[in-house]
């Protein structure tokens, strides 16, 4: 005979599995334009943020990668002394201008190039959407594991969300800076801590990533400070 005790514990871990695949499903459908194309996307801006946060390491460290081959001659710069670092072949043309790059972007994507390919970098960025879906879904309406799964599979199937998750670019950041601004602006006062963190940390990131994510929070923000105004002289 089972012990009641035994079998809530079973029921318990049989469900977290559950859960965990069902989430795991729901970020391989998040990524799946980099998953079809057997890597994450490139833009030829995508070098640009990671040699910038490259450079830093390497004035810093001497550590050198592919990416830092086309500072050999910069100052401070000191030469190698591995030929085959010499031999090696930048991703981009060092005439290329790393001026205007987020730093802070091009240090995601270089830990992603240290875990392997790329693929942590992306994955981050989809954990991110979709945690911030699911918050945002949390407020609206009592989530249920169907409910998420629609909607997190209509987003992946008829939106451009899993391309811009795909692409090694602070694009998707955008989108989810606004999100951060409507979720503070709208239910903060609804919002436990941790969620409140969340979404501060979310909206920091996004405009230390891009200067033009600064440039739609301060609209969005001015623009509910100017509707909380004119709302409260009515």
């Amino acid at each position: 005979m089972h012990s009641p005790v035994i079998g809530k514990k079973s029921n318990s871990t049989k469900a977290a599995i559950r859960k965990i695949a069902a989430y795991g499903a729901l970020l391989l459908l998040l990524m799946w334009p980099a998953i079809y194309n057997g890597q994450p996307l490139f833009s030829p801006d995508t070098s640009a943020y990671v040699r910038g946060f490259d450079a830093g390491v390497s004035w810093l460290s001497g550590r050198t990668s592919a990416w830092t081959t086309w500072a050999a001659n910069l100052p401070g710069q000191k030469a190698s002394d591995n030929p085959t670092t010499e031999r090696a072949h930048s991703f981009q043309s060092p005439e290329f201008i790393i001026a205007g790059r987020s730093t802070a972007y091009g240090a995601l994507l270089y830990v992603g190039e240290l875990l392997g390919g790329l693929w942590a970098s992306i994955l981050v960025q989809a954990v991110l959407s979709l945690i911030a879906v699911s918050l945002t879904l949390k407020h609206f309406s009592s989530v249920s594991w169907p409910k998420l799964l629609f909607f997190v599979s209509a987003l992946a199937l008829a939106s451009s969300l899993p391309f811009v998750v795909s692409f090694l670019l602070p694009d998707v950041f955008a989108g989810l800076s606004i999100l951060a601004a409507a979720n503070l602006i709208s239910l903060a006062h609804r919002m436990k801590n941790w969620e409140r963190l969340f979404w501060l940390s979310l909206l920091v990131s996004a405009v230390v990533f891009h200067p033009t994510h600064l440039a739609i929070v301060t609209f969005l923000l001015g623009a509910a400070l100017i509707a909380r105004f004119f709302t409260a002289t009515i």
